[in-house]
């Protein structure tokens, strides 16, 4: 369905399903970059650009026939040109009007994925949404060549929060009541799958680290990723899972602290500002925060970081500059780069 596979990219990311938001579907099947989620299972909420009868009947989003605005115009309706109906060409129609605001009485506080695709006025609804109230952990906007293509970049990397703002949110929306028509229609969802496992055939015949059907887990002799076997210690404390911080995360693996109990099914933040590609990070369930963690939010939101991450030095010697051993650093050819910045309480 998807044009350039963000259905599929988006799946990869979050394999126990989620909720999501269609901005701009256009069309309930073709090029729709959230059909596939629906037969995953996923709950969502369509707004096509002009409402026709395109099949949306096969959909199981709701679907808003309201045109997604930054802000409210007087009669609550906005003029658009539709240019879908090939037959007549263009025609001026007018369609009822919808902020983000009005749209989170019908969204849960996360929405796993957003696809923004509303011809022009993308940077405008990035400009609206409420991130306070809101989390929207992935999404795919449609950038044009144009006067705002640097703008829009500008927005999706300093503006737009690559984390979760808000306090005591889950991370899916909430299950309906046990017995009632939905929650009987969708199936429970399952444990993250196991990278490592190799079968399905039983305990016996799988690697560990995993936790079977009966919700033992099951652990190896010594740890393949942390360093000193932190994983398996804190494994053995928590057997029943729960919550983890990995604050300097560094990578996805290798001396990962957390790695064994994302295969564990715990969930979890990783903290790091210097996510790299090929370690491996899409393989992680946790929340990735790419930002370094400081004590005080500088007024600016960014701090000067110490990056000994291209191949001349290792993880110890990185860190915010103000904070670590600068002499250190400065001999082993590290260089000084901005990054966002977080504080506990954000």
């Amino acid at each position: 369905w998807s044009q350039y596979g963000q259905d599929i990219w988006v799946a990869k990311q979050f394999e126990q399903g989620g909720f999501y938001l269609d901005i701009g579907a256009h069309h309930a099947s073709y090029m729709s970059n959230t059909r596939l989620l629906d037969a995953l299972s996923w709950r969502g909420l369509c707004l096509p650009l002009i409402f026709r009868d395109q099949d949306w009947h096969g959909r199981s989003c709701e679907v808003n026939s309201g045109f997604l605005v930054p802000a409210m115009p007087p009669g609550n309706v906005i003029s658009l040109m539709n240019c879908e109906d090939k037959r007549r060409g263009c025609t001026q129609v007018e369609v009822p009007a919808v902020t983000m605001e009005g749209l989170l009485g019908s969204v849960p506080s996360v929405v796993e994925y957003m696809s923004l695709d509303i011809e022009g006025a993308e940077l405008e609804i990035l400009q609206s949404i409420p991130w306070r109230s809101v989390c929207i952990r992935s999404m795919t906007v449609e950038n044009k060549p144009g006067p705002k293509v640097e703008a829009i970049r500008q927005e999706i990397h300093e503006r737009v929060p690559h984390r979760c703002k808000l306090a005591a949110i889950a991370a899916t929306p909430p299950r309906p009541p046990a017995g009632s028509p939905s929650a009987a229609a969708r199936p429970a969802r399952k444990p993250p799958p196991i990278a490592d496992d190799p079968s399905a055939a039983g305990s016996a015949a799988r690697v560990p680290p995993f936790r079977d059907e009966s919700g033992i887990q099951h652990l190896p002799k010594k740890s393949r990723w942390s360093q000193f076997g932190q994983d398996i210690w804190v494994a053995k404390q928590f057997e029943q899972g729960g919550f983890y911080l990995d604050i300097g995360a560094h990578h996805a693996n290798y001396m990962s602290n957390t790695r064994l109990l994302d295969a564990l099914g715990w969930k979890g933040v990783c903290v790091e500002p210097l996510i790299r590609e090929g370690r491996d990070w899409h393989l992680r369930s946790c929340e990735i925060v790419a930002s370094a963690l400081v004590p005080v939010m500088p007024a600016s939101g960014k701090v000067t970081f110490t990056n000994c991450e291209d191949g001349a030095g290792v993880s110890g010697h990185s860190g915010v500059s103000e904070l670590i051993n600068r002499d250190t650093t400065e001999r082993r050819g590290c260089s000084q780069v901005e990054v966002p910045a977080v504080t506990m309480e954000g």
